[in-house]
């Protein structure tokens, strides 16, 4: 299947281990998720990536208090050829936009902590924010 999905025009088909740290609820999930693939900073190997990044979840758990789930995906294999070698993806679902604006770190001091944190392994990365609708 995902050989086949990844000749999908556009498609980015991944193979990953989901770590949920914070279980998301049940069913459909009427606020907002903000989606961040990464890729490792250069000279950390993906041992010493996976390491800090279990390291780093005490931390995230703290200074974002404000999500109501918290999953990360290690990216085991990437099955579309020139897709981006994402390592990991993480995801947080907020309760409302309100709470992802107003909630997203605790205290000001959370954002440098994790950023701080984050810049020891992560390199590239980039935010996505879904929203799920009913059909």
């Amino acid at each position: 299947l995902a050989q086949s999905l990844a000749t999908l025009p556009g498609a980015q088909v991944y193979r990953s281990r989901e770590l949920v740290e914070l279980p998301p609820p049940p069913g459909r999930f009427p606020g907002i998720k903000l989606i961040a693939p990464w890729v490792l900073k250069p000279g950390v190997t993906q041992a010493e990536g996976r390491r800090h990044w279990d390291e780093h979840v005490p931390l995230a758990k703290s200074a974002q208090g404000g999500a109501s789930a918290y999953v990360r995906h290690w990216v085991e294999a990437c099955y579309t050829p020139g897709a981006p070698a994402w390592q990991g993806i993480v995801i947080l679902w907020f309760d409302t936009e309100a709470n992802l604006r107003e909630r997203l770190f605790g205290q000001p001091a959370d954002v440098e902590a994790v950023t701080q944190d984050v810049a020891d392994f992560v390199g590239d990365t980039c935010t996505l924010f879904a929203r799920e609708r009913a059909t």
